[in-house]
């Protein structure tokens, strides 16, 4: 029972009793909430995980005479059974859903193991779960405007400032990684500058000077999760137009459409991320890039945005998909590492009318170890990607694709392009991306977290892709 921070003594007093209790049945004795991580604190947070539910009433009849015993403290005594956490995806704890499953995962063990650790969460279960929470305190102080007794188990004198920060924090969850409510309001602040929080620490606790906050957060947090959430998902189609196989999602009403570029070596399964982007209103296309997967050609016989510009030329002109012609008014390309360069790259075509790049690769030749990656992509993806050992060299020697071979070209503008990047990103140079961004007029917008991608960290990054897309048509 030991922790970095020394929480209060009498945590040992009840997890000793417990344990004496339950030993034979006893899994788990865990601490989490904030009296394990500050000196000021509310409640003790107490969760009991045990094998078999034999003996429910004799179990919650000892953790009453418990509550009852150090009844001059708050004692928040939860009891859980091996058989509830069969699945990370239905787990609950009171009416806290999938992500209270990541909170308890940094719990601090007091008895046992934290089989928390070892959950695999979904993201679109954690979502909802966050945003529930966030509903369940807005209606809970609606119910209090409209004169329904508060539920008096929180004695905190600042009790609605405490849920305020507790939704900022589950808003800034959804959105990405945040460690506490001081992060959360500050990066709050950052992402949505139009909203004022006011004095969110108010002496008075009166529910009259803080329901219009609670309403503010909470649809700021609505916005988010539309974001987030595809409305329906729908099965991805398939195509191909010159050798070059696409996956596509055309929603019911569209007039602009989007190109989707991935990183390399990446195994092409985007749909739910194409279902998002087309739940937006957007017409999306994914192809395979020439001489990847199963597009026809030699990967790297030349620029790989002229396909991505292919591709944009017909969309303007017309396709035929499910015997319909699909003409589209713009086209915007998305691309994350080496498909961010390549989309900056798509921005000098006149088909395509803005490109946002999300950690891209701004050189090859800078990335370190990028000797072993050929070597890596042979081993692991064999006749997935098909390039000449030759135009290899030419790509990690920049002569193929760079952000400065970009910049220096006549077509390029700078109005065009945006980037998105993670400010702990170990990949790509952080800060001489930056700078180049900088010296080259180009937006970009900084997340706390390292390499972003398609394929994961979708919750950080959607709400401002989202933006950007809707700014640029």
């Amino acid at each position: 029972m030991t922790s970095s921070f020394q929480y209060p003594k009498i945590v040992d007093e009840v997890a000793l009793k417990l344990i004496s209790q339950f030993e034979k049945n006893l899994t788990s004795v865990l601490l989490y909430g904030s009296s394990q991580k500050q000196k000021q604190f509310w409640d003790l947070d107490i969760v009991v995980i045990l094998k078999s539910k034999n003996s429910l009433v004799p179990d919650l009849s000892f953790l009453k005479k418990i509550v009852a015993q150090f009844s001059e403290h708050t004692l928040d005594l939860q009891i859980l059974y091996s058989e509830e956490m069969s699945s990370s995806d239905t787990f609950s704890l009171d009416a806290h859903g999938a992500f209270f499953s990541e909170i308890l995962a940094k719990s601090t063990v007091l008895y046992g193991e934290n089989p928390f650790v070892q959950f695999k969460r979904a993201e679109d279960l954690v979502t909802i779960s966050l945003l529930n929470r966030i509903q369940r305190y807005v209606f809970q102080a609606r119910q209090e405007y409209i004169g329904t007794e508060r539920y008096v188990k929180d004695k905190n004198p600042k009790y609605h400032s405490k849920h305020l920060r507790r939704m900022l924090l589950d808003l800034m969850l959804i959105l990405g990684p945040c460690d506490n409510t001081k992060q959360a309001e500050v990066l709050f602040k950052q992402r949505f500058p139009e909203v004022q929080l006011g004095d969110i620490d108010a002496s008075s606790d009166d529910i009259t000077d803080h329901i219009e906050l609670y309403e503010q957060i909470y649809s700021v947090a609505l916005n988010a999760v539309n974001c987030l959430l595809p409305k329906e998902r729908k099965r991805v189609n398939r195509a191909s137009i010159d050798g070059i196989v696409f996956e596509y999602l055309l929603p019911v009403h569209y007039t602009n459409a989007i190109i989707v570029t991935d990183g390399l070596p990446r195994t092409p399964d985007l749909s739910l991320f194409i279902n998002i982007l087309a739940s937006w209103g957007y017409a999306v296309f994914f192809p395979r890039l020439r001489g990847t997967w199963e597009s026809s050609g030699e990967f790297l016989e030349y620029n790989p945005s002229k396909d991505i510009a292919m591709l944009a030329h017909n969309l303007k002109i017309g396709i035929v998909l499910d015997d319909k012609k699909v003409v589209v008014d713009q086209v915007s390309v998305l691309g994350t590492s080496f498909g961010g360069l390549v989309a900056l790259d798509a921005s000098l075509h006149e088909d395509v009318s803005h490109s946002i790049a999300v950690s891209p690769v701004f050189s090859f030749a800078s990335i370190p170890g990028i000797e072993t990656l050929s070597s890596f992509i042979n081993d692991s993806f064999g006749e997935a990607y098909r390039y000449s050992e030759k135009n290899w060299n030419r790509l990690v020697n920049d002569d193929i694709l760079s952000l400065k071979k970009i910049t220096s070209d006549s077509k390029f503008n700078h109005s065009k392009c945006s980037i998105i990047a993670g400010v702990e990103d170990v990949q790509i140079e952080i800060n001489e991306l930056s700078g180049l961004s900088k010296k080259n007029n180009i937006p970009m917008y900084k997340l706390p977290s390292g390499h972003l991608s398609f394929h994961k960290n979708t919750r950080q990054i959607l709400p401002l892709l989202y933006k950007i897309l809707k700014e640029h048509g």
